[in-house]
Parts: structure tokens; sequence; C-alpha cells
């Protein structure tokens, strides 16, 4: 799933924000996924990432590059991902993305990213936004044998 949407600097949005999630709503998320933010510059293509979202791309520096981010997730995803943050580095929009990563021992890790770009109008700027992490890795296929 990958969904740019551009919109307008007038800061509406198509979903209410709706009460501060309480206590409990916030252990109940943390009990099902982690959520870790990050940043970008657009003038510079860097990506800044926490310690732990790092760590769950398989990289060990929190600053990175977009081809390197790319890099860490599913092959067949790698350009729709591209075109993504390429158009979201013209034009302020909101955008959304699911993808896996492969990590060391085999596994994917499923990861979601939701985000915003806030550009002036010679597209310099900032996106930034969400990874969110399930805390379940997708199982390896299993292949039986005779």
């Amino acid at each position: 799933m990958f969904k740019v949407q551009t919109r307008p600097h007038d800061g509406i949005t198509n979903m209410p924000d709706g009460p501060p999630l309480a206590a409990a709503d916030i252990r109940r998320l943390e009990k099902f996924c982690r959520v870790e933010q990050w940043s970008a510059d657009t003038q510079n293509g860097v990506f800044q990432i926490s310690e732990n979202a790092a760590y769950l791309h398989g990289m060990t520096d929190n600053f990175c590059g977009m081809i390197k981010l790319i890099n860490s997730y599913s092959d067949e995803d790698h350009q729709n991902i591209l075109e993504l943050f390429e158009a979201v580095s013209k034009l302020s929009s909101r955008f959304s993305y699911a993808t896996s990563i492969q990590t060391g021992d085999g596994d994917t890790q499923p990861v979601f990213c939701v985000g915003q770009s806030d550009l002036d109008h010679q597209a310099k700027g900032t996106i930034g936004g969400v990874f969110i992490f399930p805390k379940f890795p997708q199982e390896k296929p299993h292949r039986f044998t005779q």
C-alpha cells in the first residue's frame, strides 16, 4: 500500500483529532506495536531516525540517505517507495506506505510509515512522520519435504 495526498497548508485533515489518548490506550498500543519518529531534510536528503528504528531497519547509524533506508525494505517495494519520496519532496503532502524489512535471521518485520512533507515554494523544508512496527514478525514460509 502506497498513498500520497497533496494538501494545502491550511492544516485541515479529513479526520478530526479527537481527545488525546488515555494512558490505557497508549499501553494497549505499546502492547501491539512500537512507534518511532523520523525526519528528513529535503535539501540534503539525510534522514534522521531513532536508534530503535535504525536497529529495526538493520542499520547501525540513525542518520542515513533515502536509498540506504529503502534498501532495507522488500525488493518489490523499492521503486514505489522511491517514487513516493520523490513526490512528497516536490509538493507538501501527506503519505503512507506499508512494506516489510528482511531481518538477519530470515524473518520479515512489517513496517508502516505515515508522514507529511512541509515545503516552501522552492521545495525546501522537511519531511517527517512515524514508523509503526508491529511486535510480531511475519513467519518464514514453511517448506514441506516428503
